[in-house]
């Protein structure tokens, strides 16, 4: 088994993306308080957003 890496983005929320090593991709984000929220997405999933990321900014940046 290989070594697993994280990804962290402290720019606006912490977050924390990594494989689970069992077909599933964790997203964790912790707040300002503390508090953490964690999602799970299937790797198509994951793909598919990826795939989709620059109609996604657009949406997010109001220009789609």
């Amino acid at each position: 088994m290989g070594l697993k890496m994280a990804i962290y983005l402290y720019a606006e929320m912490e977050t924390e993306v990594q494989g689970t090593g069992d077909g599933l991709i964790s997203i964790t984000q912790t707040d300002s308080n503390g508090e953490k929220t964690q999602i799970w997405l299937t790797v198509h999933q994951f793909e598919t957003i990826f795939n989709h990321e620059k109609r996604i900014v657009r949406e997010a940046f109001g220009t789609e």
